[in-house]
């Protein structure tokens, strides 16, 4: 990435153009009546969404905030002789009350306009980037989940949910364009907390790649914020028309709009597909995968000559902290019974355990790490800040059960593959899994996760725009007892795909109803 690139990416410098804002512009005001005294676009870049508001709220004052010089000096040559104020200031440090409290008449209806930055948190920590709020819990996350991946979030999330929070005592349309999987991000925020007055919500979804030449599922999120209406928990999602405007969605037409939402405190993405007969609570725990953070050391893989790191080196080091490894580019290509092509150096049983042990039951497990100490410790993820040398995260006894049953985070279409070796199989972050300490039970499991009705279950509540549309709580939705309730033994047995040389019984599928089905059974390894 070049110097100007990595500054574009900081910045989040892709503008919107004049003609897409007066789009939107025109879209808001065909579906409200709402007319503002103040018409605010954080991180306005070179004004074009303060343009084209002045044509559809003409005499309107607005205010443009930006860190960027260069861009404000080009808006205030496009907004010349408008009602507009732009502020050279970074959005995460700047205070609007002052502004807010100067309407006339205690008049405080706030059109919010844009279209914030594209990056994560931590995407702009890897740059460098110093245009990124302040680290802070914002969501009041608990615990681990507050310095693990839950609290990574894009910048345009946290810009979208301040601009709520600091108005939430005004009369609010917010019209922001944002990947859909943040403004789902944002809508389950605000209906989970309740700390915000909705009074409407609906996506509008867009072709990102023709607007901004980006291959993301992208959106205009629209909010409005009353205190004396009531949201009742479902939206609307609609499709901008027109000849560069196309529906994101294969499923749908130009002239569809779907429903979305929350049903019984549960959100859902598509109504029509959303089946709500096996929604609940797994009674065997969803797990994510090992942490390491240090591929080139910890991760090696099988060639002539033996286990190579990253660099290609050999590594001689004792197999009983070597185990084999399953990442999301190898689920596909699992072949049950043939050796695989990646292991893992596992320095750990449970989560803080000590590692120091490693220089007397294995010294050259021991001198290897020994060798790659200062590039294991340089690993950036705060988790390790405290730990043990070497630690690794997402480890413990549910690590090493013989079977376990995997999906990848990132696949599109879901495809749970029961894995097993001759050692406990781990798999990496980015795969979820349940574990069994039986084959027949973890083979029912397998089979009854891969029936149509668990597949059109997720198509209903999982987000196909986000990078990884799976997730532990996602999963964890997957109800076996009402599964099972519905798919008996010779419904399952219709739909069996064996890859694992094996045949379902009748004996295999009622044993396993037995052990999980029942209502008071959790499984928690």
């Amino acid at each position: 990435m070049t110097g100007i690139d990595s500054v574009k990416k900081e910045f989040g410098d892709y503008q919107t153009p004049v003609s897409f804002a007066e789009e939107v512009c025109l879209l808001l005001k065909s579906k409200t009546d709402f007319v503002p005294d103040l018409i605010l676009e954080p991180t306005c870049g070179v004004g074009n969404f303060l343009r084209a508001a002045a044509e559809y709220y003409p005499g309107v004052s607005m205010i443009g905030v930006d860190i960027n010089s260069s861009s404000l000096e080009r808006a205030a040559a496009s907004l010349r002789g408008l009602p507009v104020r732009l502020i050279h200031e970074n959005i995460f440090d700047f205070d609007f009350a002052s502004d807010f409290a100067s309407l006339k008449d205690g008049a405080g209806r706030i059109l919010v306009l844009g279209n914030p930055p594209w990056v994560t948190n931590s995407g702009l920590s890897q740059l460098m980037g110093t245009n990124c709020p302040r680290k802070s819990n914002f969501k009041g996350l608990r615990g681990f989940e507050a310095i693990t991946g839950k609290s990574n979030f894009d910048i345009c999330e946290y810009i979208i949910l301040d601009m709520l929070h600091q108005l939430k005592s005004k009369e609010v349309l917010l019209g922001m364009l944002c990947k859909t999987s943040v403004a789902y991000t944002v809508i389950q925020y605000l209906y989970n907390s309740g700390a915000i007055p909705l009074s409407f919500v609906e996506v509008v979804h867009f072709d990102a790649k023709e607007v901004f030449g980006v291959a993301v599922d992208a959106c205009l999120l629209i909010l409005m914020l009353d205190a004396q209406m009531r949201w009742e928990g479902t939206f609307k999602r609609s499709f901008m028309g027109g000849q560069t405007l196309r529906c994101s969605d294969s499923r749908c037409s130009e002239s569809e709009s779907l429903s979305a939402g929350f049903r019984e405190g549960r959100f859902y993405t598509d109504l029509r597909i959303y089946d709500a007969g096996i929604d609940g609570d797994s009674c065997v725990e969803w797990r994510q995968g090992l942490k390491h953070d240090c591929a080139k050391v910890f991760e090696l893989t099988l060639e002539e000559g033996g286990l190579k790191n990253g660099w290609g080196e050999v590594v001689s080091i004792e197999p009983e902290l070597v185990y084999p490894l399953m990442k999301s580019s190898h689920v596909k290509r699992y072949v049950p019974g043939q050796p695989f092509e990646t292991y893992v150096l596992v320095t750990q049983r449970s989560i803080g355990e000590p590692t120091d042990r490693i220089a007397c039951c294995a010294p050259r497990a021991w001198s290897y790490l020994q060798r790659y100490a200062k590039l294991i410790g340089s690993r950036k993820s705060s988790i390790y800040k405290g730990s043990p040398p070497f630690s690794i995260f997402g480890i413990g006894a549910y690590s090493f059960v013989p079977y376990k049953v995997v999906l990848s985070g990132f696949y599109k279409e879901p495809l749970f593959r029961l894995v097993h070796a001759c050692k406990p199989v781990m798999v990496d972050d980015t795969c979820y899994f349940i574990g069994f300490d039986n084959f027949d039970d973890a083979y029912v499991a397998e089979c009854l996760l891969n029936s149509s009705e668990v597949r059109n279950f997720l198509r209903g509540i999982v987000d196909l725009s986000a990078k990884r549309p799976y997730s532990k709580k996602i999963l964890g939705r997957i109800d076996f007892g009402k599964l099972t309730e519905r798919l008996d033994y010779g419904t399952l047995k219709g739909q069996e795909r064996s890859e694992q040389g094996a045949v379902l019984t009748e004996g295999m599928y009622h044993s396993f109803c037995e052990k999980y089905c029942r209502r008071d059974f959790v499984l928690n390894f």
